[in-house]
């Protein structure tokens, strides 16, 4: 649990990411407020946090992508 805790600290330092992931993370997260404020039923809007919160993980290291 410890390791998982430091991970999350260096990925969200943000000294650690370079100007590609800021314009990415600003791009998707754009683009995720808009998806949420559509009218789409709530088990896809559910679906699709899960989905891009597990590759979000996955890409900064939180998460081995080996699982």
């Amino acid at each position: 649990m410890k390791y998982v805790l430091e991970n999350i600290a260096d990925a969200f330092t943000l000294e650690n990411w370079s100007n590609l992931d800021m314009i990415w993370l600003v791009i998707l997260a754009t683009a995720f407020a808009v998806f949420l404020c559509t009218k789409v039923k709530l088990i896809v809007k559910v679906l699709v946090t899960v989905l891009l919160v597990l590759i979000a993980l996955t890409y900064f290291g939180i998460i081995p992508s080996t699982l």
